[in-house]
């Protein structure tokens, strides 16, 4: 699966580059820190998967998100702990990311089958991280 990253925060940016590049199937095509960028990245280049810092150009996210074309799938990431879960130990706190990481490309591929099937019948095309 084709994989972009939009975060405006490089930490975060990077510990979810970091865990594409271990994960089996999943390659990282390009990173971003605006959506202005990704839009113009994903007009000219097909992309399975997005995973979008919910926090990352708040006035165009919601536009973004609207206008990403069916069969991609977003998983919604952040990191500022106003919005993430919240630890006081980093060891867990990555123990805890790679986890739900992993239960998001999981769902991606389910959903990456179900639409090439022509079954694209599921609730939801997002996960939050």
């Amino acid at each position: 699966m084709t994989c972009i990253v939009i975060n405006g925060e490089p930490a975060a940016g990077n510990v979810i580059s970091m865990l594409i590049g271990q994960t089996d199937g999943l390659t990282l095509v390009a990173s971003f820190d605006n959506t202005g960028e990704a839009s113009v990245f994903m007009s000219k280049n097909t992309v399975d998967l997005v995973f979008f810092d919910i926090q990352a150009d708040e006035t165009k996210g919601y536009r973004f998100i609207k206008a990403i074309p069916s069969g991609t799938f977003v998983i919604f990431i952040s990191g500022f702990s106003s919005t993430a879960i919240s630890t006081h130990q980093p060891v867990a706190a990555i123990g805890s990311i790679s986890v739900r990481f992993q239960k998001g490309v999981d769902m991606a591929r389910t959903y990456s089958r179900v639409v090439k099937m022509g079954s694209a019948n599921m609730a939801d095309d997002y996960f939050i991280i």
